[in-house]
C-alpha cells in the first residue's frame, strides 16, 4: 500500500494489476471445471435416461407377456435407438448433442441393427447385453444386461 506525504492511503498501480491478474487465473480455472463438470452431468443423465427405458422394455415384457424390443441400428449417425413396447407402440430416441454410442454388443445376428429383446419372464432372447455410451472428452458410461437373469445395471 502506498502512503504520501499529506496521509492519503492507496494501492499502486501494479498491487491493482496483480489482483486482476489473480482473479482472471481463477476464473478460467473455474470455468474450465464448470465445463467437465456439464459434460459429466449430460453423460449420467444420459446413461441414467437409457437404464431406466432398457428397465421399461423388460418390465413391459414381463406385463404383456410379449417381446419388447430396444433396437441400436448403426446406419449413418450413431446416437439413436428405438424402442418398442407392446401395446405403446415404437419410438424413436436421441441422445443429448456431443454423446454417441461406443460400445453396443447385444449377442444379436444383425451387425447393423443390434438389439435387445427381452421375454415374456424378463430375460434377454440372445444373452447379454453391454452398451456404452461416450463423450467428446473420452468418458463412457455402461449399461450391463445379465444374461441369465435379465439384471440391468449401470456401470463405469
Amino acid at each position: 500500500m502506498y502512503s504520501n506525504i499529506v496521509g492519503q492511503k492507496g494501492f499502486t498501480l501494479l498491487e491493482i494489476l496483480c489482483v486482476v491478474l489473480i482473479l482472471g487465473i481463477l476464473g478460467t480455472l473455474a470455468v474450465t471445471g464448470l465445463y467437465q463438470l456439464i459434460d459429466y452431468f449430460i453423460l449420467e443423465a444420459a446413461q441414467n435416461k437409457l437404464y431406466n427405458e432398457i428397465r421399461q422394455a423388460k418390465m413391459q415384457a414381463i406385463k404383456t407377456e410379449e417381446l419388447s424390443r430396444i433396437s441400436f441400428p448403426f446406419i449413418g449417425v450413431q446416437n439413436n435407438y428405438v424402442v418398442m413396447l407392446p401395446g405403446e407402440g415404437t419410438s424413436i430416441k436421441t441422445l443429448p448433442a456431443g454423446l454417441e454410442f461406443c460400445t453396443v454388443n447385444t449377442g444379436g445376428f444383425d451387425p447393423f441393427n443390434s438389439m435387445i429383446i427381452f421375454t415374456a419372464n424378463g430375460t434377454p432372447r440372445w444373452g447379454g447385453a453391454k452398451i456404452g455410451i461416450s463423450n467428446s472428452r473420452g468418458d463412457s458410461r455402461y449399461i450391463v444386461v445379465a444374461a441369465v437373469s435379465g439384471r440391468v445395471r449401470k456401470t463405469k
